[in-house]
């Protein structure tokens, strides 16, 4: 959606908490359970629209496993 408002820059993903599984949760403050793959989507907005050929993908960031595995790590 954030792409389509044409207010995306650009994106990429970070390591953060590490990886969470649904058997092993982590808690957030007010004790809900969450799981995660460990990365964290940064974001880059600017008042210009910009289209989906002009995004910057952050792909020397860290790249998602279901990202990995589609593309190849040939590809990458």
């Amino acid at each position: 959606d954030l792409a389509y408002s044409q207010a995306l820059k650009a994106f990429g993903y970070l390591n953060g908490v590490g990886v969470q599984t649904r058997d092993a949760p982590r808690y957030n403050l007010v004790g809900d359970p969450y799981f995660t793959d460990g990365l964290r989507a940064v974001m880059f907005f600017d008042e210009r629209p910009f289209t989906f050929a002009e995004l910057d993908i952050k792909a020397h960031w860290e790249i998602p496993s279901e990202i990995r595995a589609k593309i190849g790590e040939d590809k990458l």
